[in-house]
């Protein structure tokens, strides 16, 4: 097999960038994925780490949604989320499971909640109701009104 020079990688390179855009934007099928069974034979699937009061805090915390939307989210009830966060219960089967989801890939989860939201996040109002009043100060001139002039 002959050597690839950078000629041919940047050529590459382009067609597979070029081919990802035209993926996105509807105008080409994604090629067939070939998919690898796996079975029990074939793996040890390793138990899920335990998560105390403080973990399952800090997971949901840290991805900065209510206990409520983080209930929803993990498909459980917002009690037994609070259970959890005061040590009253522990997590255990496929909540556990998706909490080191969570923990490891939060963006997997956050696209979950953020997928079904009603309404903006609250930090994203906040910034775009700060970025108003800058931006309507740049943008009219002062202007004295008949009222004003006559104070």
């Amino acid at each position: 097999m002959a050597r690839r020079t950078n000629a041919d990688l940047e050529r590459l390179l382009l067609e597979s960038a070029n081919q990802a855009v035209a993926i996105v934007r509807g105008r080409l099928a994604p090629t067939k994925v070939t998919v690898r069974e796996v079975t029990a034979r074939d793996v040890e699937i390793a138990p899920p780490p335990a998560f105390d009061a403080e973990r399952v805090q800090r997971v949901r915390k840290s991805m900065k949604l209510s206990q409520s939307v983080f209930a929803g989210v993990l498909n459980v009830s917002p009690s037994l989320v609070r259970a959890w966060e005061r040590g009253a219960r522990y997590p255990e089967g496929a909540p556990q499971r998706l909490l080191q989801v969570a923990e490891n890939d939060p963006a997997f989860i956050d696209d979950l909640a953020i997928a079904h939201e009603k309404r903006p996040r609250k930090r994203a109002m906040e910034s775009v109701k700060r970025a108003l009043p800058v931006a309507a100060k740049k943008a009219t001139p002062h202007v004295r009104t008949r009222r004003s002039a006559g104070r």
